[in-house]
């Protein structure tokens, strides 16, 4: 069962207000990895963009790769003063890309939760510029969790729902994952 839920801000109008007004001439760089990348990095002024970009924006190894590299190309860049997230179309996320579990080895799997999701959330809970999930549609599990590890979350009331089917399944989130939802929602 998902829940709409609208996730306010405090965030500094300055930043926000600056992220919409922003120009394409303002751009500092662009980062892909290739046409059919998972993850896009755009810098305008002092604001990083990462953009999550291929369908319902997966957690698999690829994402992994690209989402840190972004993070560190952002990270190595000391002009950027906030990072914002956002997804394509209708999906911030649908978190880890469980149609492809079967073919992954057990070694697969525990690389995929164990190190890449942890450090993923560890990144995001730690970074050095301000955070912002700009919420554009359905962010639900591991994409959920996602948006929750940011400093801001913004999310339009009738855009996208926002659940964490892990209650529903009665999966149990590690200490860690329910301390962040808890503090969070």
């Amino acid at each position: 069962m998902a829940v709409r839920v609208f996730l306010s801000c405090t965030a500094s109008k300055s930043v926000i207000s600056s992220f919409f007004k922003m120009s394409a001439s303002s751009s500092i760089f662009r980062h892909s990895s290739t046409a059919a990348s998972s993850v896009t990095l755009e810098c305008k002024g002092s604001v990083a963009i990462i953009k999550m970009c291929k369908g319902e924006n997966r957690f698999t190894p690829t994402f992994f790769k690209e989402y840190f590299k972004a993070l560190d190309d952002i990270e190595s860049n000391k002009d950027i003063k906030a990072l914002i997230t956002t997804g394509d179309g209708k999906f911030y996320s649908n978190g880890l890309d469980l149609d492809n579990f079967p073919s992954y080895s057990p070694e697969d799997v525990r690389v995929l939760f164990d190190v890449n999701l942890n450090t993923l959330f560890k990144r995001m809970l730690t970074f050095p510029v301000i955070t912002i999930a700009a919420i554009n549609g359905h962010s639900f599990a591991g994409g959920g969790l996602l948006a929750l590890t940011h400093d801001y979350r913004l999310m339009k009331r009738e855009r996208g729902w926002f659940s964490l089917p892990e209650v529903l399944l009665k999966m149990e989130l590690t200490k860690p994952l329910m301390e962040l939802a808890k503090a969070r929602l």
